[in-house]
């Protein structure tokens, strides 16, 4: 399941500008063709009389729900990598953990 999320995370992560476009559109078609602004052919879930419904529960799920949890996962992911790079460079230059004046403890020097 955590292979599964994780590999949509990053799909909707690589897609989210189109995500978004997408629904924009299909929210502005929607409504304009139920009031009659634009006439248009009547596509099922596109263009008839309900879709806005749909298109505004879409948006709905994508603002309010799908996109703060990219942002989230994105964060968390810049977060795991800034400390691992921080690991790496600890590792290599061969410090060790350090005392909060910034000083080594005895303990680490013996």
């Amino acid at each position: 399941m955590t292979v599964f999320l994780s590999k949509a995370i990053a799909l909707a992560d690589r897609l989210q500008r189109p995500i978004a476009i997408v629904g924009a559109i299909w929210l502005f078609i929607s409504c304009a063709s139920h009031i009659d602004f634009m006439m248009i052919p009547k596509v099922p879930y596109l263009t008839d009389d309900k879709s806005w419904m749909f298109a505004a529960a879409w948006n709905t799920v994508w603002w309010g729900m799908a996109y703060p949890l990219l942002d989230k996962r994105r964060e968390e992911i810049k977060a795991d990598e800034a400390a691992s790079a921080a690991a790496k460079a600890e590792t290599a230059t061969g410090a060790g953990p350090e005392t909060a004046t910034g000083e080594r403890s005895a303990k680490d020097e013996a």
